[in-house]
């Protein structure tokens, strides 16, 4: 049995897992991102995230290789979804120990893909091309890194600055009614994304 076939994908599919991946790394530094440039005030509360993320990625990298990596991927990417879902539909006034709890559902389904996905594209190709494999991976973490920041920037800012009537670059004091709303439509396009990876 070829390391694909044991891996619960066929190489046939190695274009769509490729472009899971890309997509996935994309969408999870592009939360992250916003969250930065725009809630500089909750970086310490959020400091819970990488800590769930660690906390999730050895359990699934051990559950994939007992039970495969495509339900293990799948089920992240649905809990995902649930999360940005969750956490983009809170209104202006949510608690922030009730949008922790949406950043850390985000977290665990980040961490539950990561290493079950991981396993995945690496089974899909040759031994020879195992190198040439993990280097795609790198590339596309380190691409949703520089990319998720500026899309991320431009989607929210973008909003923000239709809703007020000129340009905004910045979180504006006493206008939370704009946050929310560039927060709510830029986590709205990650769900989709989040959605077609699904498909």
């Amino acid at each position: 049995m070829s390391s694909a076939a044991s891996a619960g994908m066929p190489r046939s599919n190695k274009w769509v897992i490729l472009f899971t991946i890309v997509a996935m790394t994309f969408m999870s530094t592009l939360d992250s991102s916003i969250v930065n440039i725009a809630l500089p005030v909750m970086q310490e509360e959020l400091g819970a995230i990488p800590l769930g993320m660690a906390a999730v990625g050895p359990a699934a990298g051990a559950l994939s290789d007992r039970i495969g990596s495509a339900l293990p991927c799948f089920t992240g990417l649905v809990i995902y979804a649930v999360g940005i879902a969750f956490t983009g539909s809170l209104p202006a006034t949510a608690p922030l120990a009730v949008i922790v709890v949406g950043m850390l559902v985000m977290a665990v389904g980040t961490g539950l893909f990561q290493s079950p996905n991981n396993s995945l594209v690496m089974g899909s190709v040759a031994p020879e091309h195992l190198g040439f494999a993990g280097s795609v991976i790198s590339l596309v973490r380190y691409l949703g890194m520089s990319v998720g920041v500026s899309g991320g920037s431009a989607l929210l800012y973008g909003r923000m600055s239709e809703g007020a009537g000129y340009v905004v670059d910045a979180f504006i004091e006493g206008r939370p009614d704009l946050f929310c709303s560039g927060f709510s439509f830029t986590f709205a396009v990650i769900a989709a994304l989040v959605a077609a990876g699904n498909v």
